[in-house]
């Protein structure tokens, strides 16, 4: 296929998705199962349409032989969403994490269930309840659609950029449909407050009802007591006021206090024990933290955090060991077997020996 061919399609599944998501945010209020239908169609066409950056034949089914012709005329069998996402993990690195499958298979889920099994009965309140459970799942979703469109795959998003922000601003007007679940959460965020726990904007809903009960250098999930929204955060010290900083996820934070901003460095460095890396090298050993990650290929990005728990301060996975690869010597979480000769995330191993 062409480049300017591919260009075409791709623009086609971006306009049909955009399309989908806006179709899904008009019909919430009258027609809520047609609001999902159409949210899960828009994320299987996006993540298609990542794939087609890389090669058409990507979306074609894996269970069909590829052909040009009938991929053209549109006479094809395409990726389910599960197929998209499983090629996705093995050819775009660093792929869709478990908190991005999760949400965008939960989406996939309440579709089935809509389609074969909605009844709308006319009850009110029932009706009402049922448009909250469809906003908490949108919402997550496109929380992370936004995160993936925006940051992680932008070279490919740019373009939509501004139709992204604006699809971004109709779905917050859905926010006014949980108020009613954040005024019945109030007793339990006075009384959560009360016992010392800390309660922040959820990232996803913009309530302040993101629940932490963790501590000081402690990983934890964070919980949104009104749309479920969970997030792994650790905790660190503010340098300037003592006050606790809170990471969701995200490698950057800003203490709540002074307002002082800490990035990745400041978290690995918060986990980092001089005196331990001290002594080790004094003694003639080594002391590997920060490591490698082999959930995102961050170089020097996981710390220790407890025993047999290490922390990414990049993508925020978690793992219960690290190794290290036999032919470079680097130390990584999630390290495959045979690394002399195939390598590891930062090397091509011996392999690469007999590469022209």
């Amino acid at each position: 296929m062409t480049n300017k061919n591919q260009n075409i399609v791709l623009h086609q599944l971006m306009d049909n998705a955009i399309d989908f998501l806006n179709q899904s945010i008009r019909d919430l209020r009258k027609k809520p199962k047609y609001s999902v239908i159409h949210f899960h169609a828009a994320i299987e066409l996006i993540l298609k349409s990542r794939l087609l950056e890389e090669h058409w034949s990507l979306v074609v089914s894996p269970r069909k032989d590829p052909d040009l012709s009938e991929f053209l005329s549109g006479s094809f069998v395409s990726v389910s969403l599960d197929d998209s996402i499983n090629r996705i993990n093995k050819i775009i690195p660093p792929g869709l994490n478990k908190q991005q499958i999760e949400a965008f298979k939960a989406i996939t889920k309440h579709r089935n269930r809509m389609v074969h099994f909605f009844h709308s009965t006319g009850d009110e309140k029932e009706q009402a309840s049922k448009i909250q459970e469809i906003v908490k799942l949108q919402l997550t979703s496109w929380y992370y659609l936004h995160i993936l469109m925006l940051q992680q795959w932008k070279e490919t998003y740019q373009p939509w950029r501004t139709k992204i922000g604006a699809l971004d601003k109709k779905l917050r007007n859905h926010l006014f449909y949980l108020e009613a679940i954040y005024d019945d959460s109030k007793p339990r965020i006075n009384k959560g407050k009360a016992e010392g726990w800390i309660y922040t904007p959820c990232i996803s809903c913009a309530f302040d009802a993101s629940e932490h009960q963790g501590g000081i250098k402690e990983v934890y999930q964070s919980e949104c007591l009104v749309c479920q929204f969970t997030q792994t955060c650790v905790q660190i010290e503010c340098s300037e006021c003592s006050h606790p900083v809170i990471f969701q996820g995200d490698s950057s934070s800003t203490c709540s206090q002074c307002q002082h901003a800490f990035d990745q460095d400041d978290l690995i460095s918060g986990f980092i024990d001089e005196g331990e890396a001290y002594l080790a090298v004094k003694d003639g050993g080594h002391y590997p933290f920060p490591v490698n990650c082999g959930a995102c290929q961050g170089y020097e990005s996981v710390v220790e955090v407890s025993e047999n728990e290490y922390l990414c301060a990049e993508c925020f996975d978690i793992a219960d060991n690290y190794g290290t690869c036999e032919y470079c010597n680097d130390e990584s979480t999630h390290i495959e077997e045979d690394t002399y000769y195939s390598g590891c995330d930062h090397c091509d191993g011996y392999s690469s020996r007999y590469q022209e």
